[in-house]
């Protein structure tokens, strides 16, 4: 096992949380446990693919309130939040 894949075990479930909370979050129809259920029985390439894209979204969406100085990454982090709460 090389420190890569140490690594990438540590950020995997964090990461894979995260993402899953926010696609529960916007997918507000159905009960969490429903749609936990179904991301998880996805390939683990499919599940890698939601959890790149749902970080990547986030990740281009901060850029988008970074134009807006510290109030707009604020806002961002407000956004972010209310979201996964």
């Amino acid at each position: 096992m090389t420190s890569h894949d140490r690594l990438w075990q540590a950020i995997w479930l964090p990461a894979r949380r995260v993402a899953f909370a926010i696609v529960a979050r916007l997918w507000w129809r159905r009960p969490p446990e429903e749609i936990s259920a179904r991301l998880e029985a996805r390939s683990l390439r499919d599940q890698a693919t939601i959890v790149a894209a749902v970080l990547t979204g986030l990740f281009l969406t901060s850029l988008v309130f970074a134009h807006a100085g510290i109030l707009g990454m604020l806002v961002f982090l407000l956004l972010v939040i209310l979201l996964i709460r």
